[in-house]
């Protein structure tokens, strides 16, 4: 099946934004969702909580269109301003790219993909034999399931060999599947062995740990080469539910074993998944949110300027762990909840209207290269944006990422323009 489209990255970056945090925080307001939460604190109080971080959801969104605004007026076409508000398709959405021709996968270059996919299996590798396979060995054995769920997943322990696990699955294989999938869509006489190993050991990578997330990646990987691949009509329709129903399955299925709980039903799975679903995926990243962000920092508190924040490891300051007292501060409260309590108003503006001029810079990117390589430009945008829902702005996994695109960026303009 050929390649049909490419989704543009400010298109799918905001998208994902819109739906997981604008929506959710929307519906958390006025259906005052958050009555009965864990935090004990007055009504009035999370009410105001609540709004706020609507109201902040929403001036990012703002932010997020003038920094684009300002990418394709400045930069991408400074020489015509009308022709450049003529071109900006966010507000009536262009949606798609039209599919490049096949021609240049001729060209195709796989050496650096090579080398990051070397990397990445000895991250992976790394990691197993660094604890991680002694740590599978623990499922099914007496430990309860809180004492199971941190020795696994959220262990402080060679946070550096963990950091390299994450970098291959969340930066790299992505990146390097969808890739080396739509060369083999254009090309069938290519060798599949090396790809298929990879496939392999990207499952391998996100099942590990025992954690959901990773696995849902994997899930979003190949979710987004069929939607490369499928034509929009009735049948697409059709198969939406059935992706939603693997997510609810791996998720509920993962949410028993990630607590040494390997006995349970098919019905308990899918209520489980159905939980995951809505609260975990659509709903966590506001809720959250609100707890730990704009309930613990009102409008008028100090903020904390990036004193707990793991980004600041790499300047000598002490990494926060997982199970230290201060954790409450490093907790995945999306990036607008991250940036609020760290720098405040000014903050969300600055660094949202960055973001869109920066995701600007891959679309000029993805017009410009070979078609796989927008492809899995496309691919680390939508992982960026998910990284940035459901977890925080200041930490040295999103800068890694977000240094990764930009360094492949300007490599990508240099070594594999469309010729």
């Amino acid at each position: 099946m050929k390649i049909r489209r490419l989704i543009e990255p400010s298109s799918t970056f905001i998208f994902i934004i819109f739906f997981f945090l604008w929506l959710p925080s929307l519906f958390i307001y006025y259906s005052k969702l958050y009555i009965n939460l864990w935090i004990q604190t007055s009504f009035a109080n999370y009410d105001s909580a609540a709004l706020l971080f609507f109201i902040l959801t929403t001036i990012s969104i703002i932010s997020y269109f003038l920094g684009v605004l300002f990418w394709k007026i400045f930069i991408d076409n400074n020489t015509n301003s009308a022709f450049a508000f003529r071109k900006l398709r966010l507000f009536i959405p262009r949606g798609v790219f039209a599919p490049f021709s096949p021609t240049p996968i001729k060209y195709f270059n796989s050496g650096l993909i090579r080398i990051l996919s070397y990397i990445s299996v000895f991250c992976i590798f790394g990691y197993i034999l660094n604890g991680g396979f002694q740590k599978i060995l623990l499922l099914g054995s007496n430990m309860s399931k809180m004492d199971f769920r941190f020795a696994v997943t959220f262990s402080d322990e060679n946070s550096g060999i963990m950091a390299l696990l994450q970098i291959a699955r969340r930066v790299f294989l992505p990146f390097i599947i969808v890739v080396y999938a739509v060369v083999l869509t254009f090309d069938k006489n290519l060798d599949k062995s090396f790809y298929r190993f990879l496939t392999f050991l990207f499952f391998i990578s996100c099942v590990i740990t025992l954690d959901r997330a990773p696995l849902i990646t994997f899930l979003l990987v190949f979710a987004y080469l069929w939607f490369l691949k499928v034509k929009i009509d009735i049948y697409f329709m059709y198969k939406i539910p059935l992706l939603l129903v693997l997510v609810m399955f791996f998720g509920g299925a993962m949410t028993f074993i990630q607590h040494n709980l390997l006995v349970f039903s098919i019905f308990d799975v899918f209520a489980n998944g159905l939980e995951f679903l809505w609260r975990r995926v659509w709903a966590a990243p506001s809720i959250v949110g609100i707890e730990l962000s704009t309930h613990l920092f009102p409008v008028d508190s100090t903020k904390l300027n990036l004193q707990y924040s793991r980004i600041m490891a790499l300047f000598g300051f002490e990494r926060v762990g997982s199970q230290s007292d201060a954790s409450i501060y490093v907790g995945p409260v999306s990036y607008i909840g991250d940036i609020w309590r760290n720098l405040g108003f000014t903050g969300v503006v600055v660094i949202s209207f960055l973001l869109g001029a920066l995701i600007s810079f891959f679309d000029y990117v993805c017009r410009k290269i070979q078609f796989p390589y927008a492809a899995g430009v496309g691919m680390m945008t939508i992982t960026l944006a998910f990284y940035l829902t459901h977890g925080v702005f200041f930490s040295m996994g999103v800068f890694f990422q977000i240094f990764f695109m930009v360094f492949f960026g300007i490599y990508s303009l240099t070594y594999y323009r469309a010729k």
